[in-house]
C-alpha cells in the first residue's frame, strides 16, 4: 500500500482506492543533503554532526527546510537549537544500540 496525499493524487490523476503502477529506482550512491553552514557549525560544536547525518534523509530535509523557512533570525536560531537536540537524541540512541 502506498499513501498519496491529495495534491499527489490530483497530479497523478488517481482517486482513493485506485490501483497504480509504481517504479522504484535505487541510487548507487546515497544522495547527500546539503546542511546549511550555521546548522553545521552548531552540530559540530556540540559534537553531533554524525548524529544528524544518521537521521534518515527525509527527516534531515524536513528539518533543514523547516529551519530555512524561518522568517525571523530568532526563529532560525531556536529551530537550529531544536535540530541539535534531535541530533543529540539520535546520537545517544545509536550509542545505546552499539552497547
Amino acid at each position: 500500500m502506498l499513501r498519496l496525499n491529495a495534491e499527489t493524487r490530483e497530479a497523478a490523476r488517481v482517486e482513493l482506492g485506485d490501483l497504480v503502477r509504481v517504479r522504484m529506482e535505487a541510487h548507487e550512491r546515497a544522495p547527500v543533503v546539503a546542511i546549511p553552514a550555521d546548522l553545521q557549525r552548531e552540530l559540530r560544536s556540540e559534537g553531533v554532526l554524525e548524529g544528524f547525518q544518521l537521521l534518515v534523509m527525509g527527516k534531515q530535509r524536513h528539518i533543514i527546510d523547516w529551519i530555512e523557512q524561518a522568517a525571523r533570525p530568532e526563529t532560525r536560531v531556536k529551530r537550529i537549537r531544536l535540530a541539535v537536540e534531535i541530533a543529540h537524541r539520535k546520537a545517544e540512541s545509536q550509542q545505546r544500540r552499539a552497547r
